[in-house]
């Protein structure tokens, strides 16, 4: 059996109201059957993907995108200051947020001051496309000044910075090549640039020579800074400095290597998987493809849908999280976004974690937050957190989970490690 129903009332662990209770490795003793699932029987260790494949034993490409920008970030910044060694280069000024409130320093408009220009840096690195079957790099949330968006530019300078599986290269962006906007979010988040290499093409080194043709040509003004090998010592100095709580929490965990959209397909995939063995007799149906709100057609992938599936005629929608460290608050939290709950008639939730995967059907309300001012389009937040000071991850997750459950979010189906 690649499953089974636990049903055990002994309490291995800490005790707590209601009907679940939590031993030390995050298993459930749970009075309400809980599914068991193996990780096998979801796909999850399906074959690795061309992306995987190329940064085989490269360690930047297993931190969070979060924490592999700050990297990317700090590694480009003290590049740029040995290229320009006469040059004033100063934090960014944070500013204000829309409200009137102070913003912290990581949320400034740009990144930078150098010699009194706002210069923005954005990270990349060179990923496989599944869908269009090559290879790219894409940055996103450049607020650049656009009609009937925004009347000014939050930057005087962009720098583009990513990486391939040997090195790092940094441009210095000419303001208008391969620009494009991102549908409803260049509202609030920005626009983005994405280059890609030729289609069908897997070897990512000519891909990659390709994409270098294109930032180096004669028809945009984008100029090559630096490129420097992958164990520069600068780049190794911020990625010591950047190991934060969460990625050392996150060592060898499965799925660790992936990208975030990636990952969070194949949690997509074994949570309608877990729903299928949840309700095996019930009628299940993919969603409908509406069109987008500018009237295109709605792409298959999970981001482009409404919902998820369609179980008895009831619209299911499924997110999941991973735990991620709040080094001002000292502590572990999950955050679910875009979701918009009048899209759907059930959710379900997922906490991708160190001790495995956890599914628990979601009640509509509790930790819903809203997105700012692009929650009207983007949808709501979930966030649940766990108590300050516990940098144990493990701890944290049963703490987390309490709250679910106390909450009436009940826990349907937990995926352990091997």
């Amino acid at each position: 059996m690649l499953f089974r129903r636990c049903a055990s009332r002994q309490s291995l662990g800490v005790r707590r109201s209601g009907e679940a209770v939590y031993d030390g490795a995050c298993r459930i003793q749970s009075r309400k059957r809980v599914l068991v699932i193996s990780a096998s029987i979801c796909g999850l260790h399906e074959k690795p993907t061309e992306t995987q494949r190329a940064f085989v034993n490269v360690g930047l490409l297993t931190l969070s995108p979060n924490v592999r920008g700050s990297v990317l970030e700090a590694a480009t910044r003290n590049i740029v200051r040995d290229m320009y060694p006469r040059a004033a280069i100063e934090d960014a000024l944070p500013g204000l947020c829309v409200n009137g409130v102070q913003r912290s320093q990581h949320m400034a408009n740009y990144d930078w001051l150098m010699d009194g220009r706002r210069v923005e840096c954005k990270s990349s690195a060179l990923s496989w496309e599944s869908n269009r079957k090559s290879w790219s790099i894409t940055f996103r949330g450049i607020k650049a000044a656009r009609m009937g968006v925004r009347a000014q530019s939050a930057f005087d300078e962009l720098i583009l910075s990513f990486c391939s599986p040997r090195r790092l290269y940094i441009y210095r962006h000419d303001g208008a090549y391969s620009f494009s906007t991102n549908g409803v979010q260049s509202l609030w988040s920005g626009d983005l640039i994405r280059i890609r290499g030729p289609r069908n093409e897997v070897d990512w080194q000519l891909a990659l020579r390709n994409i270098l043709a294109k930032l180096d040509g004669s028809r945009n003004g984008c100029e090559r800074l630096a490129d420097v090998p992958l164990w520069d010592d600068r780049i190794s100095e911020a990625i010591q400095q950047a190991s934060c709580v969460r990625h050392l929490a996150y060592v060898g965990v499965p799925l660790s290597t992936l990208d975030p959209s990636t990952r969070a397909l194949r949690i997509h995939c074994m949570m309608r998987e877990v729903d299928t063995m949840l309700y095996p007799k019930a009628s299940f149906t993919d969603p409908e493809l509406h069109p987008c709100i500018d009237g295109l057609a709605r792409g298959h992938w999970q981001s482009q849908q409404d919902y998820a599936w369609v179980r008895d005629g009831l619209r299911v929608q499924c997110r999941s999280a991973g735990m991620t460290w709040d080094m001002t608050n000292k502590r572990w939290y999950v955050r679910f976004s875009h979701i918009r709950f009048h899209l759907f008639d059930e959710l379900k939730l997922a906490i991708w974690s160190p001790a495995g995967i956890f599914v628990l059907q979601h009640n509509m309300k509790f930790g819903v937050s809203k997105s700012g001012s692009g929650t009207a389009l983007a949808g709501h937040c979930i966030t649940v957190t766990a108590r300050c000071n516990d940098h144990d991850c493990v701890l944290a997750l049963r703490c987390i989970l309490q709250k679910l459950d106390d909450a009436s979010c009940a826990l349907v189906a937990q995926l352990n490690w091997p």
